[in-house]
Formats: C-alpha cells, sequence, structure tokens
C-alpha cells in the first residue's frame, strides 16, 4: 500500500519514482528536498517559478512601455542662464530705447498738434483730444492681446506688425486729411486712434519684454536705458512736430512720422530670442484649469487693502499724467 501511495503521488507532482523519506500519520508524505536539486521540479514549484517569470516580464514590459513614453514626450529646454551683457544684449537695449522714444516721444507730443486738428476739423478742443485719449488707450490697453501674441508669434512678428499698424494708420490720416474737402474727425479717430495706438501697444511690450530674456543680473540697468527712451523721445519730439507743423502742414506732420516709424522697422529685426532661451511647451501653456486657479489665485490677492490703494494711486497718477499730456 505504501508503495502505491508513493506511486500515485509521484505520478501527481510529475515526477520519477523515488522511495519516500518519511511516512507520517493519516497517510501524509513528506518529500524531501532532496528531490528538488536531484530531479524535476515539483507542481507547486513550477507554479511559482511561472509566476516569478509572470512578473519579471511584466516589470521589463512597464519599463519599456515608460522608456518609449519618455521618447514619446516633447522635450522641455529650460534656459540654462541669461546672456546677461554682451554685444547682442545691448543692442536690443538699444533697439528697445529707440522704439520707446519714437512712440512714446510721438503720443505724449500730439498734444501740440491738437490746435491744428481743431481748426482744421472745425471742432472743438475736447473732440480733437479724444484721438489722443484712444490712442493712449490702445497703446497700454492692449498689453494683453500683445502679451497672447508674443507667446504665439514671438517679439519680432508681433513688433513688425505694430509697426505696420502705426505706419498705415499715420499715412491713410494724412492722404485723408490731404484730399478731402469736408474732412471728418471720425477717419482720424480710425486711423490715428485705433490703428496707430494699437500698433503702438504692439510694440511697446515686446520691446519691454524681450530685455528680460537677455538680462537678470543686470535687468534693472537694462529696463531702465530701455524705459529711459520715453523721456528722450518726449524731450526731442516736441521740437520735432513744430517744425514739421511750421513748415508742411497737418497732412505733411502725419507723412513725416509715417516716414520715420516706417523706418523704424530696422530696429524690429534686433529682436531675436537666445537657442538657449526656450519657450514652455504648448502642453504646458494649454492648461485652462491650471490657468484658471492662476487667475483666480491673484483675484484674490487684490483683497488686500494696501494692494489696492496702490493700484487706485497708479490709476489716478496715469489719469493725470495723460490728461496734461492730451489737452496741453
Amino acid at each position: 500500500s505504501s508503495k502505491t501511495n508513493d506511486t500515485l503521488i509521484s505520478l501527481l507532482l510529475d515526477t520519477p519514482h523515488t522511495p519516500p523519506q518519511s511516512i507520517t500519520h493519516s497517510g501524509s508524505v513528506k518529500i524531501s528536498s532532496k528531490r528538488h536539486s536531484n530531479h524535476r521540479m515539483c507542481l507547486a514549484c513550477q507554479l511559482k517559478s511561472v509566476r516569478s517569470t509572470n512578473s519579471d516580464l511584466d516589470k521589463d514590459t512597464k519599463t519599456e512601455d515608460r522608456k518609449n513614453e519618455e521618447k514619446d514626450k516633447p522635450k522641455i529646454s529650460t534656459p540654462t542662464s541669461h546672456p546677461d551683457g554682451g554685444c547682442l544684449a545691448w543692442t536690443i537695449v538699444a533697439a528697445s530705447f529707440m522704439v520707446s522714444f519714437l512712440q512714446d516721444g510721438f503720443r505724449d507730443s500730439f498734444g501740440l498738434i491738437l490746435p491744428t486738428i481743431s481748426s482744421h476739423f472745425n471742432i472743438g478742443r475736447a473732440e480733437a483730444a479724444l484721438t489722443n485719449s484712444i490712442m493712449t488707450f490702445l497703446t497700454l490697453g492692449s498689453g494683453p492681446l500683445a502679451a497672447f501674441l508674443v507667446k504665439r508669434l514671438g517679439h519680432r512678428i508681433v513688433t513688425l506688425i505694430g509697426v505696420s499698424l502705426a505706419t498705415v494708420g499715420l499715412f491713410i490720416a494724412g492722404f485723408y486729411i490731404d484730399m478731402s474737402e469736408a474732412p471728418n474727425i471720425l477717419v482720424l479717430y480710425l486711423s490715428v486712434g485705433v490703428m496707430t495706438g494699437l500698433g503702438f501697444g504692439l510694440m511697446y511690450l515686446p520691446a519691454m519684454d524681450i530685455v528680460e530674456v537677455y538680462f537678470s543680473r543686470n535687468l534693472g540697468l537694462a529696463t531702465g536705458i530701455a524705459a529711459a527712451g520715453s523721456g528722450f523721445g518726449q524731450f526731442v519730439m516736441a521740437p520735432v512736430v513744430n517744425i514739421l507743423q511750421e513748415h508742411f502742414g497737418l497732412s505733411g506732420t502725419m507723412f513725416g512720422f509715417a516716414a520715420i516709424f516706417g523706418a523704424s522697422i530696422f530696429f524690429c529685426f534686433l529682436f531675436s530670442v537666445p537657442s538657449s532661451f526656450k519657450e514652455a511647451s504648448p502642453e504646458e501653456s494649454s492648461q485652462p484649469s491650471n490657468t484658471s486657479k492662476n487667475i483666480f489665485s491673484k483675484l484674490s490677492e487684490l483683497r488686500s487693502a494696501p494692494k489696492l490703494f496702490l493700484i487706485l494711486h497708479a490709476f489716478l497718477l496715469n489719469i493725470c499724467i495723460y490728461s496734461i499730456f492730451t489737452f496741453y
């Protein structure tokens, strides 16, 4: 009977027949570990080995999938370091200086043209000043649009669009003033106010924003030099406006500034981002949930009373400054 039991157990375990090492009660068999080393594995060990092999295969496939996903993902390269100087960096600062020199100088000196506009169009001073009001509003209020376009198209293309709009707007205004017998101020609102104002806005933000790409430690100095073009422009453009009006009239003044802004297209081609500086990936920029969270977090910061007073102070200060430039 013992031989029969041993034969049945060996057949079940798929191993050759060997005599049992020891027999316990109830006919149970205790198999020594020598059988596994000298003969084929038992069924339980085979199952364990199959499971371990499957787990190893699963790990290998997971690692291969991870590697493939990493290959498929677009590589995001962050800027290594800002040049923080050099010939190209300071040349871009000079170009930004000239952009603010031209567009701020013309816009802030526009009040000198208001008496001529008022007499030519036979309107009041407030109606004439609305041209400069629209132009100033779009110059500073088009910041979000200019920032969106810079992110999509780059600094150079956005500045080129701005220069083109400003030049075409001034040219249309000069041509209309020269050719029309009964001029309408609405044309000046659209040409100088809307087109030139929007063009100035698309010129101003890229010129100031690109300075940050090239400077880190000397960012304050570089930004100060670029922004100083506004003050120098007011100092120089006021006499230029008077000279153009005296010698060429209102239409000649518009044509003259159209030519000046058209020539400034040279500075647009200097606005190039260094190859080491890469923008964020499209996947990161197209996350509406994160964007909405950032907007709500920024709005929640406005609950602070000191910040509200600071914003109100800046708002009233800018109203007073540009009112003087517009009416006087």
